[in-house]
């Protein structure tokens, strides 16, 4: 195991907002210790406290209000009905509120159950057409009588401090049935690639390349029959079966150590110069008088805040998602706003924290009549001097 990046005392939940800025600075915390493993591609934070870690009724991450996030939401059960059929039932792992659970088997004619102790009390349980029943708990071997030709998995797997032993877990539950399953994951090798730092969370104990998340499926028992990038190549998806080997199979070519090996080598090298060049940068607009907000108020936003934004000069987060709206970010305390609130307090600059929405912001932002500069978190901070 070598070190890639070091983080200490880090809001342990990023997309967590509180109702004052006192509740949100004295928050959880954890330190950062990201680790590659040299010999099988593997990246962990190495002291990851689960105990620390424990969700609250705070969190909120969720991005269907962006247009955006809803064509890749329709687009991804697409690519599974491609794939799959919804008819035989589906099953997912982390439903949430039950979105996705839903869009895919309205789309595919089928019946569906979603399991996940944090879906929103006050929502029905089982849909008005009883196709769809919601159970608010975790899924493991309990449920096992629970049968589904589909076992769907979104976003859950970076979060779960020992993934191999969850995955052994879930092929002992399939047994011998005849159940596919798709899982999707924050695609790291992208993030490494293009330096997108900000994507390096306390939550995420776990960090996958398309090779790595094959691997540890095959050691698990399970045939991967291929991967794909989804949401512009920042996420995996994995199309997997239950394997009659201990150890199953992974498509050749699709493990790339050598690869992987170069751009951790590069974002290692990025990663303190690139915190610092926008800490200075930010230092520099303030300076100057300009007022500066980011954004985007998901995990991206609030990493950037707490690492990046050492003076305090951002004032405000903006995030389209009216829950969080009149919260404050954990760790730093800025107030969370609506896109509107900046018509009375137009901003010099706006720092957009993922690049994929540039566009849907531009135009929010063009129909209120503001013109900031628009700059992406995600490429380095131009020189202070140039930008004076």
């Amino acid at each position: 195991m070598t070190p890639i990046l070091e983080a200490p005392a880090i809001p342990a939940h990023v997309c967590s907002y509180w109702p004052t800025r006192d509740e949100a600075l004295d928050c959880p915390r954890g330190d950062m210790t990201l680790f590659f493993c040299t010999r099988c591609g593997f990246m962990q934070n190495t002291t990851f406290d689960e105990a620390v870690a424990e969700y609250t009724g705070a969190y909120e991450n969720s991005l269907h209000c962006s247009e955006f996030f809803q064509g890749y939401i329709a687009e991804f059960a697409d690519q599974i009905l491609e794939r799959h059929d919804a008819k035989g039932g589906v099953l997912e792992i982390g439903c949430g509120n039950g979105e996705f659970l839903s869009l895919l088997c309205e789309r595919g004619q089928g019946h569906g159950i979603g399991f996940d102790p944090s879906y929103e009390p006050g929502l029905p349980e089982t849909s008005p057409d009883g196709r769809l029943r919601f159970v608010r708990e975790y899924y493991d071997s309990s449920h096992k009588d629970v049968e589904a030709g589909l076992v769907i998995c979104r976003q859950v797997l970076e979060h779960i401090p020992d993934p191999g032993a969850f995955l052994r877990g879930l092929r002992a539950t399939i047994g011998e049935r005849d159940t596919k399953v798709v899982f999707e994951v924050p695609n790291f090798a992208h993030a490494l690639k293009n330096l997108a730092l900000w994507d390096v969370v306390y939550e995420h104990p776990n960090y996958f390349s398309p090779g790595t998340l094959a691997r540890i499926f095959a050691e698990a028992g399970f045939d991967v029959h291929g991967t794909w990038e989804t949401y512009a190549s920042q996420f995996i998806a994995l199309d997997a079966s239950p394997s009659k080997n201990a150890v199953g199979s992974i498509p050749e070519g699709l493990f790339d150590l050598d690869a992987l090996s170069q751009d951790v080598a590069g974002f290692k090298r990025a990663y303190e110069e690139r915190v610092g060049g926008w800490s200075r940068r930010l230092a520099h607009e303030a300076k100057a008088g300009r007022r500066v907000v980011v954004w985007g108020a998901g995990a991206r936003g609030v990493t950037f805040l707490n690492l990046a934004d050492r003076e305090r000069v951002i004032e405000m987060v903006v995030d389209i998602n009216d829950k969080k709206h009149g919260k404050h970010v954990v760790g730093t305390g800025q107030k969370v706003v609506p896109p509107s609130a900046l018509v009375d307090s137009p901003p010099d600059v706006v720092i957009v924290m993922n690049p994929i929405y540039k566009e849907e912001i531009a135009r929010d932002l063009t129909r209120m009549g503001l013109s900031p500069e628009m700059e992406s978190a995600s490429a380095a901070p131009r020189d202070p001097a140039a930008a004076s």
